[in-house]
């Protein structure tokens, strides 16, 4: 697991922050007219390295 040292409580509120850029990411997305599939195709390929980040 990733958690090994790290505070659980820090990891979780990076999660939530993580999660809510990616919501936020998602209406920017919406709103200004950018080709959905291209742009979901990029996103997952970038959530491995976020991964390995961690």
């Amino acid at each position: 697991h990733y958690t090994d040292h790290i505070e659980l409580a820090d990891f979780e509120q990076a999660r939530e922050n993580l999660n809510q850029l990616i919501e936020e990411y998602k209406h920017i997305e919406k709103t200004s007219g950018l080709v959905e599939s291209t742009e979901n195709d990029n996103a997952s390929a970038n959530i491995p390295r976020l991964n390995v980040l961690s």
